[in-house]
């Protein structure tokens, strides 16, 4: 992990390759706001950022909460860590 802030009293840690990815990326900038907003409130173990998605989904008995982005985004992964806050990485990181 490369970069690491307080979001939302959680801390938030980000992959080098999604730290980059999001830096002066509006659209995946709100996408990191919103999935730690609703893995505080609604505790998601997984959230994915799935490109030209149709729909917000439940998926595996509401572990994991699928939004979709534009197709340009790449896919990303927010998941809750051991900390008790959200790790960012983009799928290839996984």
């Amino acid at each position: 992990m490369i970069y690491c802030e307080v979001l939302f009293e959680m801390v938030t840690l980000m992959t080098r390759g999604f730290e980059a990815a999001s830096k002066d990326n509006e659209e995946l900038s709100a996408w990191m706001l919103d999935a730690a907003h609703r893995i505080r409130d609604n505790n998601p173990d997984f959230i994915v950022a799935e490109p030209d998605g149709k729909k917000e989904r439940l998926e595996d008995d509401g572990r994991t909460l699928i939004l979709p982005v534009s197709k340009e985004q790449p896919r990303c992964y927010a998941t809750f860590n051991e900390t008790g806050g959200v790790t960012f990485m983009l799928a290839e990181e996984y």
